[in-house]
């Protein structure tokens, strides 16, 4: 049974520290596969992994770099193959990894850019077609020095027990109520049914249900209110259209969405909208 993220709760403390930092900051399940980020990759490696040679590269190099950690160390530190500073730490529960949590994607800052360049330059002349085409991206990459990223590597596992804490992570040990409302947090907006959400927490149907009843809850009812929860976020602050907020929340027909919004939010649609508008122009007359 792996480990449940919820995606809303974390996204935020890695958007923040993106934000602080300027650096990318990814989720890396146990399977070494990329299962959130905080913002889009550098152009410099959306360009090399635009090759299906590049993105092999950088997968193998993200599964290594992963593997280094697993025998305890802190956090794990080296350059890719396209050579940027990438590096690593663990979250983990039980001697257990449940994820990854990567950062980096920088040049050094204790070398030159320029021969940084050409290295890079000769190791990506092994496959690809014009790596000239790419300099200009790698230059306008971040950087940061070797001792930069350990600090924030530090400042990352001060927050693991934030993240165990406040269920930013669930792992199988958790209740089976705890793991339910992070998969609902993370998987709210695809179709999915009672049956579906029981074969992957790892229970059965019988036994989930009666999870979510001991807190006198049920099990459609959560995903149902953290759907319209989110629903209205973005009703409040975007200029989506209605029929667009309920298909990404997981309600593709309109007349359906707005009858169910309306039944438990108290207002329509479009009422809450209008709400959200005047709250952001300060509920001026």
């Amino acid at each position: 049974m792996k480990a449940t993220i919820n995606f809303e709760e974390f996204g935020r403390l890695l958007s923040s520290l993106s934000l602080v930092s300027g650096m990318r900051f990814s989720i890396l399940a146990p399977d070494f596969r990329v299962v959130y980020a905080s913002v889009n990759p550098a152009p410099f490696c959306e360009a090399v992994c635009a090759c299906e040679e590049g993105l092999r590269r950088c997968q193998s190099c993200d599964a290594r770099l992963a593997r280094g950690v697993s025998g305890g160390s802190a956090v794990n530190i080296r350059s890719c193959h396209a050579g940027l500073l990438d590096a690593v730490i663990p979250v983990t529960e039980g001697g257990q990894v449940a994820a990854y949590l990567f950062f980096g994607q920088v040049l050094d800052g204790e070398a030159d850019a320029e021969q940084q360049w050409e290295r890079t330059r000769r190791s990506l002349s092994a496959w690809h077609s014009d790596p000239d085409s790419l300099r200009e991206a790698f230059m306008r990459l971040g950087s940061c020095t070797v001792e930069e990223l350990k600090a924030y590597g530090h400042i990352l596992q001060c927050c693991t027990p934030y993240i165990w804490l406040e269920g930013l992570v669930q792992s199988p040990a958790s209740s089976i109520y705890q793991r339910l409302v992070a998969y609902i947090g993370a998987h709210y907006a695809e179709r999915m049914t009672i049956t579906h959400i029981a074969d992957e927490l790892g229970v059965s149907r019988t036994r989930l249900c009666a999870a979510a009843k001991e807190q006198g809850e049920t099990v459609l009812g959560l995903l149902q209110r953290r759907r319209l929860a989110e629903a209205q976020r973005l009703l409040r602050t975007t200029d989506l259209p209605i029929s667009r907020v309920g298909e990404l929340v997981g309600i593709s027909d309109y007349n359906y969405f707005s009858r169910v919004f309306r039944t438990h939010m108290g207002q329509s649609p479009s009422d809450c909208r209008r709400a959200g508008q005047q709250n952001n122009n300060g509920g001026g007359l």
